[in-house]
């Protein structure tokens, strides 16, 4: 499966199964997770079904704020 993101665009690869992948289709209205259907994805790829902004573009973006914090 791949996204494509918002912020600028590129295309990321998201391996997932064949199940997985439809149950991602429709996972805004599945009562189950995101971490449940896919729990192998790393925060960075479940973030990119969420805001669509790869973990690339987060870190530029948020990274900076969520370190700070850190201290």
């Amino acid at each position: 499966m791949y996204k494509i993101c918002k912020t600028c665009g590129k295309k990321v690869e998201i391996p997932v199964t064949t199940t997985q992948f439809d149950e991602l289709l429709n996972w805004r209205q599945s009562p189950r997770k995101l971490t449940e259907i896919a729990p192998s994805l790393s925060a960075g790829l479940r973030e990119m079904f969420i805001s669509g902004i790869c973990p690339d573009c987060w870190d530029v973006l948020i990274g900076d704020e969520a370190d700070a914090g850190e201290e």
